[in-house]
């Protein structure tokens, strides 16, 4: 069974291979089969993750390959890929993660019958080893309300778990480069451009983490992207200008704090 849609990869030659097998099987053992698998390389690859791709061909899922020179990191190589993708709906995986097997056909039931939807996304189950053991579920809101008021504070959806509309996130003006944020920037210029949300809630995909999460996501380097990125919800009309100075001594503070600390506060308020 497939159906007119694509789906949106990324990798680069630090990825785990086995990883990206597990990810690559989870999408060609779905319910509803996509119709291509746009694969940006940012960059050459190591051998072994080449091996993966060449696996996974001439099988029943066509994989377009786009390949970079050099790395030239997640915004422009999903700008570029975006732009490969031959069908509307266009589905995000990342090369970690593991698609539940019926993802796909109830995202894309979802927007077939709610043609004023331009994004849907879901849950996402956290695990380590295997995804028999979840140890959290990232949970994000159901309404518009709800998505709109969450925007200011964090990201509305689960990027790997998202399902857009080509044409939609175009119009937005695309995947941009915003170190750390390129989702979430897309994300705050599609909903004050007026584009519709949803997420489905319940678990659609198992998302795989580790300490480097929380790592990611600290450091001066972080802080400064917040900084910017509240400075861009300003503008966007998202935000008034207490709402920004609320949210930058609210962030901050994580992105600075040691790593333990961090993880600690992600696992206990923000899941």
């Amino acid at each position: 069974m497939q159906n007119n849609y694509s789906i949106l990869m990324s990798v680069y030659n630090k990825e785990n291979c086995e990883y990206f097998r597990d990810s690559l099987n989870s999408l060609f053992n779905q319910t509803l089969l996509p119709s291509e698998i746009v694969l940006v390389h940012d960059g050459p690859l190591t051998e072994k993750l080449y091996e993966v791709i060449e696996s996974f061909k001439n099988k029943k899922i066509p994989i377009v390959e786009l390949k970079f020179k050099e790395n030239k990191g997640l915004g422009k190589a999903l700008s570029e890929g975006l732009k490969k993708c031959s069908f509307d709906l266009v589905g995000r995986m990342d090369t970690d993660d593991i698609a539940k097997y019926n993802r796909f056909e109830k995202q894309v039931n979802f927007l077939n019958n709610n043609i004023n939807i331009d994004l849907v996304s879901s849950w996402v189950g956290e695990f380590r080893n295997s995804i028999e053991d979840v140890i959290s579920i990232r949970k994000v809101p159901e309404t518009m309300t709800d998505i709109i008021n969450f925007v200011k504070i964090r990201s509305p959806v689960n990027h790997p778990a998202v399902m857009f509309k080509k044409t939609s996130v175009l119009k937005a003006g695309n995947y941009q480069d915003f170190s750390f944020n390129e989702d979430y920037y897309l994300w705050m210029r599609m909903l004050a451009g007026g584009a519709q949300f949803y997420n489905i809630q319940e678990n659609l995909l198992y998302f795989r983490i580790s300490e480097d999460v929380y790592k990611r996501r600290g450091g001066l380097q972080y802080c400064k992207k917040d900084i910017a990125l509240q400075k861009e919800m300003l503008k966007l009309g998202l935000v008034n200008t207490f709402e920004m100075y609320k949210n930058i001594l609210l962030r901050v503070p994580v992105r600075l704090i040691p790593n333990r600390m961090r993880k600690f506060i992600y696992n206990k308020f923000l899941r």
